[in-house]
């Protein structure tokens, strides 16, 4: 709980000095706080589908959030029309961060450049859902009016057709090689000192075994033989 609130303190002074340098620019000023800043890092860090990840979505894209956190791994595009979901979740943010809501309709904000005082040479619009009021059950969904934009970061391998390029990226994949790890058991002192106890105790019994053994060697290891007055 401590590290969060620290890391949510540190996050507030980057915000605030980043509110510092939208609002000289005369852009919309942020409202950054500890509050928003630990939402945030909830958000990214432990559930995304939360209330204020559901208000900054749009319809169409609300299935992206979901009970944990959101997946951070890049991969190969499945379509070069469509980004992956936390592309769309960032732009989402940032346009409620850094855009204004406006009163244009659900087909205006579709369709801002039959517009007159709208543009999106300028501007992009986006319609997201809102949040639900208290005592109902239905979203005031609006109209967001943001600087925010998607560009694709294509490769200038690709326009220039050199795919086996050195000088510009072509490909890039994660391989993971097989892990393995080797244990070694080490025995306690305890099992040290009784195995070595029993083996000068087997070391001693075998010496004296096998002293007794040669001292009486011709008693043991002699053959007995029959005397010649033997009567059959």
């Amino acid at each position: 709980m401590a590290l969060n609130l620290r890391l949510s303190r540190v996050r507030t002074g980057v915000a605030e000095m980043r509110r510092d340098c939208y609002y000289q620019l005369d852009t919309t000023q942020l409202n950054w706080g500890e509050k928003g800043v630990t939402q945030m890092l909830y958000g990214f860090l432990v559930r995304s589908n939360n209330s204020w990840f559901q208000a900054v979505m749009a319809p169409e894209l609300k299935d992206i959030l979901q009970p944990n956190p959101p997946q951070y791994y890049v991969g190969v595009a499945k379509s070069s029309h469509q980004a992956n979901a936390l592309t769309y979740l960032v732009q989402c943010l940032l346009a409620n961060l850094t855009g204004s809501a406006t009163n244009l309709t659900q087909s205006q904000c579709k369709k801002p450049d039959e517009l007159p005082n709208e543009s999106t040479y300028l501007y992009s619009y986006l319609w997201v859902q809102g949040v639900v009021p208290p005592n109902s059950t239905q979203r005031e969904s609006f109209c967001v009016r943001t600087a925010v934009r998607l560009v694709k970061a294509v490769s200038p391998a690709f326009d220039l057709g050199d795919y086996i390029s050195k000088e510009y990226s072509t490909w890039t994949k994660s391989q993971w090689k097989f892990i393995k790890a080797q244990i070694f058991l080490v025995a306690s002192w305890e099992l040290e000192m009784l195995t070595l106890g029993v083996g000068v105790a087997v070391l001693f019994t075998s010496l004296l075994v096998t002293y007794f053994v040669s001292t009486k060697a011709d008693v043991l290891f002699s053959s007995v033989r029959e005397p010649n007055n033997a009567a059959y």
